[in-house]
């Protein structure tokens, strides 16, 4: 989880920093403000987008391991092949 927002933040900042010279030049005063304010909105994005894709991951993952243990479990062999 800390990655995931130290990366999204790092992003956040580098774009919203390069957005704010790329259309039209900015007090830096400003486009620091506009950098850090993306930065912990792309580092709360990206700490939540995480979140949810392991929790996708851990649901399906039991989900297998539920549904595939009363199969083996009932598994009778079937007395027409020899």
């Amino acid at each position: 989880m800390k990655r995931a927002m130290i990366i999204g933040g790092l992003a956040g900042f580098v774009l919203a920093l390069l957005g704010a010279f790329w259309n039209a030049p900015v007090a830096w005063p400003g486009a620091l403000f506009r950098a850090s304010v993306a930065a912990l909105v792309g580092g709360s994005l990206a700490r939540w987008l995480v979140r949810v894709t392991a929790d996708c991951l851990r649901q399906a993952r039991s989900a297998t391991r539920n549904s595939r243990a009363p199969a083996v479990l009932a598994a009778k062999p079937n007395p027409a092949k020899p």
